[in-house]
């Protein structure tokens, strides 16, 4: 069974083309806006198209950033693109 990749849907990025890039290299990504599921993802994946200051404040708005620190922190693989990466 293939690892599964967590996309981090925080309402902006360009989500459909990052997971059909994730999906044609067999890495399983799966979408998601819940705070454990980030939490305990092998992998993360964080999107974003735009500006950083509307990007941060949606991730804090929905309670993301911590879970997204505290995985990174902890040794999860993070990549981070476009904004994400900034982030």
């Amino acid at each position: 069974m293939p690892r599964t990749t967590t996309i981090i849907d925080y309402g902006i990025g360009n989500l459909r083309s990052i997971e059909k890039a994730l999906d044609h290299i067999g890495a399983a990504p799966v979408r998601t806006d819940d705070s454990d599921k980030i939490a305990g993802a092998e992998r993360l994946v964080l999107p974003g198209v735009g500006a950083f200051g509307a990007c941060i404040s949606e991730i804090r708005r929905r309670g993301l950033e911590a879970p997204i620190r505290e995985a990174a922190d902890g040794g999860t693989p993070l990549l981070g693109v476009c904004v994400g990466m900034q982030l």
